[in-house]
């Protein structure tokens, strides 16, 4: 289940985010959030040399997806979700904003249209989830 996502300037500035579970990571200040995870993972690219992927925090994961000019963080029950969502929501984001951050003024409004993007993407996964779990079922039912 996706909890959280932000996408993030690659300097760290929120662009957007959304919540989808509250908890005690995606209750504290969105974008304060979102800038300390982005330091821990670039602290851990800087100090070892390579690129952390995903770190867990109690039960949650967290994936980071670095892309040319910004980075998306998704925190999900699931590491493989995260790391598959991370890498979705970047390319649907990059696809639509990448011309426009090479020039961005700091204004974020001209992203929150990407948040219905989000919804569909959350409730895909979720329609998809459910689907595979139905076909599981009935092929372990034929099966008996």
């Amino acid at each position: 289940m996706i909890y959280a996502i932000w996408v993030l300037k690659s300097s760290g500035e929120p662009l957007i985010y959304k919540f989808y579970r509250k908890d005690r990571l995606t209750s504290q200040a969105p974008s304060l959030t979102g800038g300390f995870l982005t330091a821990i993972f670039d602290s851990m690219r800087v100090n070892t040399g390579e690129q952390l992927n995903i770190i867990k925090i109690g039960e949650i994961n967290v994936a980071y997806k670095p892309f040319k000019t910004f980075t998306v963080v998704v925190a999900s029950d699931d590491p493989e979700e995260a790391r598959r969502f991370a890498a979705k929501v970047g390319s649907e984001f990059k696809m639509q904003y990448s011309q426009l951050l090479d020039s961005w003024t700091g204004e974020t409004s001209i992203f929150q249209p990407f948040i219905k993007k989000l919804d569909f993407l959350v409730k895909d996964a979720k329609r998809n989830l459910r689907d595979n779990l139905g076909r599981l079922l009935n092929s372990l039912g034929s099966q008996g």
